[in-house]
């Protein structure tokens, strides 16, 4: 359930029209804080915000996440705990729900901040430093999470990661999913087809990068 005035997430076109909700306040967010401070002032020069934003994307992505998180779609989040995060990254949108008082343990088989120079073909291609500690694993670490809600945000394109992770923690006993991506360019074809055999609880647009199919799917069976 939503609470602290938030709105409802659908009929954001994307970030550069989000209007914070009381909960966004509250918590510490720099990510979504920079992402509106630099919209503002794209507005304040007459461009168009969504185009300029773009400019700022990888940047952004690498200190944080690919998803900008906001407090309606945390609160979903929170409301399924205890949480297992696989492919964490940064494990961003793990420091932010810790704030809520959430249980959550993110995973990463390439944690970042651990990269040596020398492996570099071994280290994380995307982040470069964490926000929690993050736990070095890989798919087969959620055989023992079957109690817990697997949340998984942007599992890497035409990668089995994905795939193989729900089929373990489904095998585990799992019976909660919450996946943030787009179909386009997340996860690899057995995943969606393994998703497609689930049942949509809450499906709703992210306000998330312009021109960015972000989506918050939440699946039980």
């Amino acid at each position: 359930m939503l609470g602290h005035g938030e709105p409802p997430m659908d009929g954001y076109v994307d970030i550069t029209r989000y209007v914070p909700c009381d909960g966004d306040r509250i918590l510490k967010n720099p990510y979504l804080d920079r992402v509106l401070e630099i919209v503002d002032t794209i507005k304040q020069s007459g461009a168009e915000p969504g185009l300029e934003l773009l400019k700022y994307r990888n940047e952004l992505i690498s200190e944080y996440a690919f998803s900008i998180p906001v407090y309606p779609a945390l609160k979903i989040i929170a409301d399924s705990a205890p949480i297992v995060e696989i492919g964490a990254g940064s494990g961003y949108w793990a420091w932010c729900l810790t704030q809520m008082g959430v249980v959550v343990h993110a995973i990463d088989s390439r944690p970042p901040g651990e990269n040596d120079p020398l492996l570099w073909n071994e280290s994380n291609r995307w982040f470069e430093d964490s926000w929690v500690s993050i736990i070095e694993g890989d798919e087969r670490t959620l055989a023992g999470y079957g109690s817990w809600t697997l949340f998984m945000a942007w599992p890497e394109i035409h990668s089995p990661m994905a795939a193989i992770a729900l089929r373990i923690y489904r095998n585990s006993g799992g019976h909660r999913l919450i996946y943030i991506g787009d179909p386009r360019s997340s996860g690899d074809e057995d995943f969606h087809i393994e998703l497609s055999n689930l049942r949509i609880e809450m499906d709703f647009k992210m306000p998330g990068w312009p021109g960015i199919g972000d989506r918050m799917k939440v699946y039980t069976w």
